[in-house]
């Protein structure tokens, strides 16, 4: 497997095929918890792997997929996420 070295704490560039991936991912996420809390049993456990999620922000501020499915999951519920 090739590996490519990132450069976080100088800020990496946001690629068009992570912009792609951010795109289906807020849909694809948002979309999921609607349908998934329609019908809801007991209690509902989320738990979210994302095996090639990068850091946090872009250098350009662009959110990175942590970022992107928290914004998503507060966006969608009004849920308080973090300090604010």
């Amino acid at each position: 497997m090739a590996k490519k070295e990132f450069d976080w704490d100088e800020g990496v560039t946001l690629d068009d095929h992570s912009k792609r991936k951010h795109k289906i991912l807020r849909e694809y996420f948002r979309k999921y918890l609607i349908t998934r809390c329609t019908y809801p049993r007991d209690k509902f456990r989320l738990t979210i792997v994302d095996a090639f999620s990068g850091a946090g922000r872009y250098d350009d501020g662009s959110p990175g997929s942590p970022l992107i499915l928290m914004e998503v999951l507060k966006d969608t519920f009004n849920v308080p996420i973090g300090d604010g």
